[in-house]
């Protein structure tokens, strides 16, 4: 890799010592941008530009994940009512199968006693 320049540094010749100023530039949130310097890290004592409501913009991305995690924690809440509630439905849906069939094999049954009964007055 080549050598990295740092913002502000000696190197070239500088608009200020003739009195102009640079050009300022803007963050993403409209505020003027502050220089920083990296403080850990391969790139430490290196200067970059950086928004100065950066910490403030930090709790605000952090309260907004609480409350995301909060949202989630609310629909695997509801998703494990809902498995619950189909799984009784299942069950009901089951045993009531089991139920109209048990009454058809009942009906049949009768109907064919009762039908046995009239053959049988029928022939007598």
């Amino acid at each position: 890799m080549g050598s990295r320049r740092q913002i502000g540094s000696s190197g070239s010749t500088s608009c200020r010592s003739f009195g102009w100023s640079s050009p300022k530039l803007k963050c993403r949130c409209g505020v003027e941008a502050i220089i920083r310097t990296v403080r850990n890290g391969d790139n430490a004592s290196m200067k970059f530009y950086g928004c100065p409501k950066w910490l403030e913009q930090l709790k605000k991305v952090e309260k907004n994940l609480g409350m995301k995690e909060d949202e989630l924690n609310d629909t695997k809440m509801e998703l494990c009512h809902t498995r619950m509630e189909l799984m009784k439905a299942s069950r009901n849906e089951k045993n009531f199968s089991i139920a109209l069939f048990v009454s058809w094999i009942f009906f049949a049954f009768r109907s064919f006693s009762v039908f046995e009964g009239m053959l049988v007055m029928l022939c007598v």
